[in-house]
């Protein structure tokens, strides 16, 4: 009787002991490029960019009218009556983290809104905040 009480555990020590080998894929069956990964790719990372871009980077004046516009774009989106003045909850609403974030520092005069200027004034100062030795 005690043999057959041994059997399970036998078993188990016989599955531990394949285990590593059904769970490892062979080296030649692993997908090239980045270990592990599939044949798919990273799902978070949309198409476009999987791939390098062959133009230049942006950068000069062109980059700065970029950046001006997309900050322009996320001012007008929180601010949908159009009243040139953003509140603290009308840039949570619209998902601007970083306005909610630094709003009391971009709100010196604590009149609960800030205009565009005063959000690219403040961008301004932490920028050149950032250069300095």
């Amino acid at each position: 009787m005690r043999r057959h009480a041994m059997a399970p555990a036998f078993a188990l020590v016989g599955m531990l002991a394949v285990w590593p080998a059904l769970a490892e894929p062979a080296a030649d069956a692993r997908p090239s490029g980045r270990s592990g990964m599939s044949e798919m790719g990273d799902p978070y990372v949309p198409p476009a960019a999987r791939h390098p871009s062959t133009e230049a980077p942006t950068s000069g004046e062109a980059l700065r009218k970029q950046v001006e516009a997309k900050l322009q774009r996320r001012f007008e989106a929180a601010d949908p009556q159009h009243t040139g003045l953003v509140t603290r909850e009308q840039a949570r609403q619209a998902g601007w983290g970083y306005l909610v974030q630094h709003f009391d520092r971009i709100d010196t005069a604590r009149s609960g809104s800030v205009s565009l200027e005063q959000v690219r004034q403040y961008q301004r100062a932490a920028a050149a905040g950032r250069r300095r030795p």
